[in-house]
């Protein structure tokens, strides 16, 4: 799905409307409609921001609806979302671990930004807390220059989120193991 997104959204968007993004259109129905919560816009610490959503409708990406007191409702406006998903238990699924792996405790007062990162992060992690990701695939799926994936992935090293990491000069890879605390064994990107 963010490889999806990387490829669907303009290369400007911006981080938050990347995470909110991902839930829409992990949450869409067969029609390409979504509806998320009161709760899942607070759980998202993102439902606040009505810039992100103004971004995502200048994309040509969504579209608002009418929706019920406390929720927010939406048409998803690129018939490409709904070849790019499973079916609907695999998605709700998905949805929940995205959600949950942006707000654990070692980055849920993060930056939009570093919460991405550590979304894809996760994405990429074995069972025993170990990944890689290409630095041309993290910096295209997350919006971001090269040199700020550094300074992302350390600020998550120093939150817990993240044991150590380096870049493989020979490969272009950033690979990592994560801490006992990380709490990424077991997810299989």
């Amino acid at each position: 799905m963010l490889a999806y997104l990387a490829a669907a959204l303009p290369a400007c968007t911006s981080a938050a409307a990347r995470l909110a993004a991902v839930q829409c259109a992990l949450r869409t129905d067969s029609g390409g409609r979504v509806l998320l919560s009161g709760g899942i816009a607070r759980s998202m610490r993102l439902g606040h921001l009505p810039v992100i959503w103004e971004e995502l409708e200048q994309a040509a990406w969504l579209r608002p609806v009418s929706s019920p007191q406390g929720a927010r409702r939406f048409d998803l406006l690129d018939p490409a979302v709904l070849t790019q998903l499973p079916g609907r238990r695999a998605r709700a699924q998905a949805a929940d671990w995205a959600l949950r792996q942006t707000c654990r405790a070692t980055v849920r007062r993060q930056r939009a930004v570093t919460r991405l990162v550590a979304l894809q992060v996760a994405a990429h992690t074995d069972d025993q807390g170990r990944g890689s990701i290409e630095v041309a695939h993290l910096t295209r799926t997350a919006g971001l220059s090269s040199v700020a994936v550094a300074t992302l992935l350390d600020r998550l090293a120093t939150a817990g989120a993240l044991g150590r990491w380096r870049l493989d000069t020979a490969t272009d890879e950033i690979c990592w193991a994560s801490g006992a605390g990380a709490g990424w064994g077991g997810v299989v990107g």
